[in-house]
């Protein structure tokens, strides 16, 4: 049975704007904010499934580059020269595989891509919440085109994605005090789940899949505790833990499951799931304070589902070992 390969790492290139804002001081409703930006590059890299996000920072700081003056657009007529009504921001972002793997020949590979942002506001050193300042986080507006792609190709070209950015007039001079004092950072957030990638075969070629249930961690350990939850509840029982009534108790054929699926074994046991790495290969995952845990096939350890709790563990089923299981890394370790 031949294995496809399962790890696909992503890589977001975004070439960024980092926005600079000065309100100076002078009469209310007269404007010199000044909004400009100089060119960065960022590179992150990500294994797609991992559930973690790419977060990008753009501060609106005290720096005075070249560029427009940002003010409200009913004030631009009233304000010094140079002033715009909107600064605009282009990022191109790609998804990229690592140089340690490849995509599948003869498929293509969609992933839809998430986008939001939020407001960080900081007046003399205290970050403002939202909730006690609104009408000061409203006049700050970032704007995304209609026209940005929803999907990335997985090794396509890049997409550019446009922003702009527009502020609102306050509505008294006690809002305007506070903005023009304030540091502001703009984040943005670009993500892509497993659970919203899409593999279709380029040729007329028919793949069977690697097992019943597919080929990935995503789609297998979902139905296996399914059927484990689907037993509970028709019986009043987990199955049982041993030989081949670890799968034939939940409907399974020994034999889909006696190879390795993408170099994981699957083991069912009562209330629980292991997994474990095939021979010559190794995990390597993380909990949720992004603390690394590592194990390999000599060591004869599991990543262990509990039913109990819904919860993934490394190797023992205690607090400490509890992993992001969306994290799970499959490698040789025979390279």
């Amino acid at each position: 049975m031949k294995n496809k390969p399962y790890k696909i790492h992503r890589k977001i290139v975004g070439y960024l704007l980092v926005l600079s804002l000065i309100l100076t001081t002078g009469t209310f409703a007269y404007w010199a904010n000044y909004v400009e930006g100089t060119n960065n590059e960022i590179t992150e890299t990500l294994t797609v499934g991992s559930a973690k996000s790419v977060k990008s920072r753009f501060d609106i700081a005290n720096e005075l580059h070249s560029g427009g003056r940002l003010v409200p657009s009913n004030q631009v007529e009233n304000s010094e020269a140079n002033a715009v009504a909107k600064i605009d921001l282009a990022y191109n972002i790609a998804w990229l595989e690592d140089s340690n793997v490849t995509q599948l020949n003869g498929t293509s590979t969609m992933g839809l891509i998430g986008i939001s942002h939020s407001l960080i506001i900081v007046v003399n050193g205290e970050e403002l919440d939202s909730s006690v300042y609104p009408k000061i986080f409203e006049l700050i507006n970032v704007n995304y085109d209609v026209n940005n792609k929803t999907q990335l190709v997985f090794k396509g070209e890049s997409e550019t994605f446009f922003f702009s950015v527009t502020m609102d007039e306050p509505e008294n001079q006690r809002e305007y005090l506070l903005i023009r004092n304030a540091s502001i950072t703009i984040e943005f957030t670009f993500s892509i789940h497993d659970s919203l990638i899409e593999t279709t075969n380029n040729t007329d070629d028919d793949l069977e899949p690697a097992s019943p249930y597919g080929d990935t961690l995503s789609e297998i350990a979902p139905s296996i505790i399914n059927d484990m939850q689907e037993k509970l509840s028709s019986t009043g029982s987990y199955g049982r833990s041993w030989g081949k009534y670890r799968y034939t108790d939940l409907g399974l054929d020994p034999e889909n499951w006696d190879e390795a699926i993408m170099h994981i074994h699957y083991k069912p046991s009562g209330s629980s799931l292991f997994l474990r790495p095939e021979d010559g290969y190794g995990f390597t995952v993380y909990n949720f304070d992004n603390d690394e845990f590592s194990l390999d096939s000599t060591y004869n350890w599991n990543l262990i589902y509990s039913d109990i709790d819904g919860n993934w563990y490394f190797h023992s089923i205690t607090e400490s070992n509890i992993i992001d299981i969306n994290t799970l890394v499959v490698e040789s370790i025979t390279d």
